[in-house]
Formats: C-alpha cells, structure tokens, sequence
C-alpha cells in the first residue's frame, strides 16, 4: 500500500494566480509523489503572504495532519510552505509530532538530522530576509515618490476622478459627470441645509448612480463629504494616522472653506441615536457574509449584508429581524436547562484546557529551538577563532541568527499575549443563575439579559433559507446546535417554530 500524501501550494496575490503559479507548483508536486510512489489524497492551495501561518487551506491541511489521515506533505520549496523562521520551527514540529515526512520538490525530503535542521533555517533565514528586504524596498520607494510630491496609485479613485498613467507616473484627473456630482453634494449640505440622508435619497430620485454602481446611502455622501481630496490636496496613508499630504497634486473641486463648514457641520450633527435591539446584528450570517441589522424605509426590520446589492449581480438575501430572533432566543431558552449549561461548560473547559497545553508545547518547541540557533552559531564563532571559516562566513552566520532569533521572539511574544481565557467555577456559577433567572422571569428577560447571554455562549447563526413565509437556520453555541425551520404569514402574527437539537455529532438528543 503506498503512503497517503497531501500537497500544499501557495501564491502570494490573485495576479500569481492568474499566471497559473499555482497551477504550476501542483503539478510539480504531483509530479514528485508519482516518482516516489507517494499516493496523493489531498490538494490544498492558499493566496497568501507567507508570513502568515493563519490561512484557511493550511488550517485544513493541519487538520488533516492532526487526525493522522497522511504520511507524507509535498510543497514545491520551503517558502511555499513559510517565510517565517519560526512560524517554519512550528510547522515542521506539528508534522514531526504526527509522523509526517515533509518533502520539497526543490531537494527532497527533509532530513531529521542536526545538518538538516541547519539547513531548513538557513533556508527560511533566507526566505524571511528576502520578503523584508522586498517590503522594505517597497516602502522606500513609496516614501521617496511622496516626498517628491508625485501620487502612488493605490486602490480606487476617489469619487469624481480616475486614475490614469501607469504604475510608475499614476495621476488623478477629472471625471467631469461625477465632479459636478461631487459640487452640488458640498452645494446641499454647506448651503441647502440638506441632511447627509436627504442627499441620499435626493440622488437616488435623480437616478444617480453611485460609486461602485450601488445606491446612494447617507454613509456613501459622508465618505465623500469627509475626504480632503476634493479641496486638491491628497493624503496618502490618511486612515492609518501617519498621513502625508501631496499638495497641489490633484485638481480640487471645492474651496477649503467649503471643505471646513462641511466638517464643522458634520461635528456639530454628530450625535447618539436611539437604535432599535438586534439581537445577532454580526453574528448572523449566509454562506456569503456577515448579516447586519437593517432598517427600511418601510418601518420594518431586517438582517441583511451592506455590501450586498442587485446592482452588483446577485439579489441580497433578507431576513426578517423579530422572526429571527424571537426564533433563536425561543431555541436557547429550550436549550438553556442547568444540566446542558454543565455538561457544555465542562466540554469548554476541557476544549480550552487543551489549546493552553498545545500553546505550552508551541513555546516549549520556540525555546528549544532558540537555544539551538545560538549554540549553532556560537560554533560558527570558535570555528572562526580556530581559523576554519572567514569573517565573511561568521558575518552571513550572525546575520541569520539575528533573523531567526527576532523571529522566534516574535512569535513567542505573540503566544504570550494570545487569547488565554478560561471559565472558572465562578463564571460557570454566574451563568447558572442567569439561566435560572431566564426560566423564572421569561416574559420579562431584558434585552440586556439577552445579549450577554447570546455574547456569552458565543451564539453564531448560519441561514439556511430566508423566503416570504418561512425561514430555515441552524444555531450553533458553546453548549449546544439546534436547527430550526420557522412558518409565519405576512403580518408577522402567526409563528410556528420546528426546533431540532443537535449533539456533537449532529445526531438528535
């Protein structure tokens, strides 16, 4: 019987991809299982820095290790696999600890020996040294072109403008339909008296299309009304705090008195609103995105996604906000019981109890290989005191102990801030006297009560179907799933709920 393998391959954007980068290493790494009688049973590709270790494919490949389902993982090099010093050391653990040879279609298999372990940190040394040296070549570049006073093109125009040139010499000039646009929208709202709502609905009525071919809403005027652009002066980096203003580098469209009542109105506007109680606004979602609550014109309530849109090709899915919550606190009150609440928190604390140990294990592995990183070179150090390698050799030696070791520490320093939580006897008390609390006082829970419970079992809705007079979901929560198919007519009066729990395994209590 040949040895199960599993093959990993990786780009680092979609424009890789394209050239069929992607396409090419799997090929080479099928290639390779096929010459060394290796059985492959699974493919698995990522777009993605390399610095990374947190990408969907890779988590699923791990899986697959963790559960001893291959014997074998062919990556096309080892950068492929990680440009990271020590996010490699952790990877090559995990296939060690589960007896998987890891094999490069570059040099083979990668030996468990004191040369090979050399070797795969010089390899990621390097990888590592390369990918910062590329960023910092990227960045310098950006930097100098700004302090020239030219643009870099990045991302989409602004509103009103298109970008034009190539990537060397991008410039922003005039789009004359949307800048007459962006004129009378700074023309509404300094001089007209207009809300950022009213020039919304003002431009829809217009039939207005607007950026990205979507309708107008009142936070698409405020992007706009916000963005110092349109008084000619651009800001490159401006949300991330650091921004560096290129003057005179694009044509302006308002006066920067304009600009300033715009901002002093806008502040003097600024306010708290009352907002209506969505129970699961963010943690509802579809297969394609997050829900979010929505209010309609109409008065009615809904979860839907912001981003989606007719005008971007598909119908966006709604659903109605008092079903769907009513539905799922209706599923968790049943589920609610002490005896679930118990047997839930202890299936955590033992799910909890084993991250903690494999984080353990993780900074156990970073030390050892620390310590085996500076006594490799502190070797290099005597072998060049004794004359057996030049300076050249001891000088490229400290400079990859250097990046192996920032490496290790940042990652190390990572773990040590990861997200430790654990619930406590307390805590597990506290919940049970709520969920007492719920079943005694059930028409009177407040909504506070009911999202620091939904926040606290983590509850996450996944909708199955959304139509006029039905709604089908699963909920899944810390302690427990249950399924739920909801029948309703169109006043929203006449409710049934068919509630089906699930174990862990999906089977019915």
């Amino acid at each position: 019987m040949k040895p199960t393998a599993a093959i990993y391959a990786r780009v680092s954007s979609d424009s890789q991809e394209n050239n069929f980068s992607t396409a090419s290493q799997i090929e080479a790494c099928e290639r390779y299982a096929q010459q060394h009688g290796l059985e492959v049973i699974g493919v698995f590709s990522d777009v993605a820095s390399g610095s990374t270790i947190e990408r969907p494919q890779l988590e699923r490949l791990r899986d697959l290790v963790r559960q001893r389902e291959i014997t074998a993982l062919v990556v096309y090099s080892s950068d492929r696999l990680t440009r990271n010093v020590a996010q490699g050391y952790l990877l090559r653990d995990d296939l060690k600890r589960y007896g998987v040879a890891l094999h490069y279609v570059t040099r083979g298999q990668s030996q468990d020996s004191a040369e090979g372990n050399l070797f795969e940190v010089i390899d990621s040394a390097f990888a590592e040294y390369e990918r910062l040296k590329i960023a910092e070549r990227l960045e310098r570049g950006r930097k100098r072109k700004v302090q020239e006073g030219k643009l870099i093109g990045c991302g989409p125009s602004p509103y009103g403008y298109r970008w034009t040139g190539d990537a060397r010499t991008p410039r922003l000039i005039l789009h004359s339909e949307e800048a007459d646009i962006v004129k009378l929208i700074f023309k509404w709202y300094t001089n007209d008296g207009l809300s950022l709502k009213g020039i919304a609905q003002r431009l829809n009525t217009l039939g207005v299309s607007a950026p990205m071919g979507l309708l107008w809403y009142q936070s698409t005027v405020a992007i706009i009304v916000r963005n110092p652009v349109y008084t000619g002066v651009y800001h490159h980096w401006r949300k991330s705090g650091n921004s560096v203003i290129v003057e005179d580098s694009v044509e302006a469209l308002i006066s920067s008195a304009a600009f300033s009542e715009a901002q002093r109105k806008l502040s003097t506007n600024k306010g708290v609103r009352a907002k209506r109680f969505y129970l699961l606004s963010g943690r509802a979602r579809t297969e394609r995105s997050k829900l979010w609550g929505w209010l309609q014109k109409t008065g009615k309530y809904e979860y839907r996604c912001y981003k989606e849109s007719e005008s971007r090709g598909f119908r966006p899915l709604r659903v109605k906000a008092p079903i769907l919550d009513d539905a799922t606190w209706q599923g968790l009150v049943r589920m609610l019981t002490p005896e679930a609440v118990r047997v839930g928190l202890e299936r955590l604390k033992q799910e909890q109890a084993g991250a903690v140990q494999e984080r353990v294990h993780q900074v156990e592995t970073l030390l050892r290989e620390r310590a085996n990183v500076e006594a490799r070179h502190k070797k290099m150090v005597a072998a060049y005191q004794a004359d057996a390698i030049s300076i050249e050799d001891l000088r490229e030696s400290k400079e990859r102990t250097q990046f192996a070791l920032a490496s290790i520490d940042n990652e190390l320093d990572q773990l040590k801030h990861a997200d430790g939580t654990m619930f406590t006897d307390e805590d597990e008390q506290a919940m049970l006297a709520l969920v007492e609390n719920v079943h005694t006082q059930l028409d009177h829970v407040s909504d506070e009560d009911k999202a620091h419970i939904v926040a606290a079992l983590d509850v996450q809705v996944m909708i199955i179907s959304s139509k006029k007079n039905a709604l089908a979901f699963r909920c899944d929560t810390l302690i427990g799933s249950f399924g739920c198919d909801a029948a309703f007519d169109k006043h929203n009066l006449t409710v049934s709920y068919n509630i089906l729990y699930y174990s862990e395994r999906d089977q019915k209590y």
